[in-house]
């Protein structure tokens, strides 16, 4: 299937700071007062990124990046990896500057990070020359692709169980539990065709859909998990998840924000993983009335979080289910309601 989302327009005012990467690992933190100016035009498709959930990248088909580097700049926040670091401390501005001018190393990807701590990777080919006590990275064109539309694309495969190895469920307080393959009974994704531009570059987002699940109790005593409280082994570790997700009763309103899938890839040591962003299934009009009242009252809206509803089945299975286009979330949600609207 094809997804797309819209360039993002990149402008000097809006970078904190940027770090360059080089093809051998080796990276240089670069401070917003350093960045005279910047200019890129992307190609159209995506690339899968090199970070760790392997998001969706915008990749440099031309422009340029003016740096002035500065013996000990501003507003740093981490140290460079380097195979020279002594060099790097002795002289910072003529290490920068042999460095990327010399041609003798390529730089891979430029990560450009927001006041957020929000970042966008941009891979690309250029060539640095060194003018007016300036470092200007010319970006080159290297791919035989398009890279005049407003929209970015990418085409990928449909998420189903046949490709999966297993699931975090992620949830809103950073809680997470594991989910082996064996684990999901049966599930049905449906994805948004528009990608989320979230604080690591491009993700896919649930649409609507459901995963069923039948915890198997041998596997607790060893199982990934990011519980508050550790996981006891056996039936009892069961009991813990089954009231992680649907509460104190059979059926309860859920806070998985994030689906963090690792895929079955091609072979040993080679992993493919994404993160698929599940939206709060509130309308933008309660959304809104929400943050109202958390301005108005200097307080946070509880629960701050709901990403569908969860229900134990009949035969011990849990159907968590994703998104509002469902009578039982109504149903579930007209007594969140009774409890917790009036505040509004």
């Amino acid at each position: 299937m094809e997804y797309q989302v819209e360039k993002r327009q990149l402008k000097k005012d809006k970078i904190d700071y940027l770090e360059i990467f080089f093809d051998n690992g080796d990276f240089l933190p670069i401070s917003s007062s350093e960045i005279v100016d910047i200019s890129v035009n992307l190609y159209d498709e995506l690339v899968l990124g090199q970070d760790y959930w392997n998001s969706f990248c915008s990749v440099v088909q031309s422009g340029f990046l003016k740096l002035k580097v500065a013996k000990k700049p501003k507003d740093i926040y981490c140290k460079p990896i380097l195979y020279n670091l002594k060099e790097y401390n002795k002289d910072r501005v003529g290490y920068i500057k042999d460095r990327l001018c010399a041609g003798k190393d390529n730089v891979v990807f430029i990560r450009v990070f927001d006041f957020y701590n929000w970042h966008f990777t941009l891979y690309c080919k250029a060539e640095s020359t060194f003018e007016k006590d300036c470092i200007i990275l010319k970006f080159l064109p290297h791919q035989n692709k398009e890279y005049k539309s407003e929209n970015h694309f990418i085409l990928l495969p449909d998420i189903k169980k046949s490709i999966i190895e297993k699931i975090e469920l992620d949830f809103e307080n950073c809680e997470g539990i594991w989910i082996d393959k064996n684990e999901i009974v049966d599930m049905q994704i449906k994805l948004k065709d528009k990608l989320c531009g979230g604080s690591d570059d491009y993700s896919r987002v649930v649409d609507k859909g459901f995963i069923r699940i039948k915890f198997d109790k041998t596997l607790n005593s060893c199982r990934e998990n990011g519980l508050f409280e550790d996981l006891s082994a056996g039936k009892k570790g069961n009991k813990q998840m089954e009231s992680r997700l649907c509460g104190k009763g059979e059926i309860g309103l859920h806070d998985i924000c994030n689906l963090y899938i690792k895929y079955e890839y091609a072979g040993y040591g080679v992993d493919r993983k994404e993160c698929v962003e599940i939206p709060d299934a509130r309308s933008k009009d309660e959304l809104l009335k929400i943050s109202e009242w958390e301005d108005e009252n200097s307080q946070e809206f509880m629960p701050c979080y709901i990403g569908g509803y969860a229900e134990k089945q009949d035969d011990d299975s849990i159907l968590i289910c994703f998104g509002s286009t469902n009578k039982k979330y109504e149903d579930e949600y007209h007594l969140f309601e009774q409890c917790s609207i009036d505040k509004l």
